[in-house]
């Protein structure tokens, strides 16, 4: 036998017999209501076909429970380990984590800022590729929640984000003062230019190597 399709959390409340602001309660937190109440209510969702709308019940809010994270790609083993880190931390927190890849390509990742935005997330942990392009972009971001930048920074610094990641200068720096105190001097195999960690650290090579006296 085929449920009734319910639509609407009104509709539902109508059709289950249990009031809006029980209902909203429960599906945000089921302990939240009477043992006896999660119980009835259980029994009479499972008499039709609903499918609680997560992301519509948190849009008028002061607080979504959303985090955006955007990285550069999903294959790559360092962004998957970094994002399901932050999924456990976020689940943790009470947080749901919104996922999404810029594949590598600036307007990929200009679109990923403006779907975040407009899903009224509570902030945003970014992956960023570095490209001047997108600094109106993160500007405009910004201005709607607070970013926290990893691994990499934006083309343009912006004033009330926070960066998590390797300082590319004294790190590189002290990797080349050690080998040409140790042995020959080292060549530099340069990573391909995904981000600003790329360019960073060639000019950190560079810089250190000229300090040593060596080209």
């Amino acid at each position: 036998m085929n449920k009734p399709k319910i639509h609407t959390m009104k509709e539902l409340s109508e059709v289950i017999a249990i009031s809006r602001p029980t209902l909203a309660r429960y599906f945000e937190d089921e302990k939240s209501v009477m043992p006896s109440t999660a119980k009835k209510i259980k029994e009479r969702l499972s008499e039709v076909d609903y499918v609680y709308n997560f992301l519509a019940t948190r849009q008028n809010r002061k607080s979504t429970g959303l985090i955006g994270v955007v990285i550069p790609h999903f294959e790559d083993l360092f962004f998957a380990s970094l994002l399901d880190s932050i999924e456990v931390a976020a689940r943790e927190a009470g947080f749901t984590i919104i996922t999404q890849s810029s594949h590598g390509d600036p307007s990929s990742e200009e679109q990923a800022l403006r779907k975040l935005r407009s899903m009224n997330v509570d902030g945003a942990i970014v992956a960023p590729l570095g490209s001047d392009g997108n600094n109106a972009a993160f500007e405009a971001a910004g201005e709607d929640f607070p970013i926290v930048f990893a691994d990499s920074r934006p083309g343009k610094a912006l004033p009330n984000a926070d960066f998590v990641g390797t300082d590319n200068t004294s790190s590189v720096g002290l990797m080349v003062d050690y080998l040409c105190r140790t042995g020959a001097p080292p060549a530099f195999l340069s990573m391909p230019k995904l981000n600003s960690n790329a360019v960073e650290r060639q000019d950190a090579y560079f810089v250190q190597m000229a300090k040593n006296g060596h080209e």
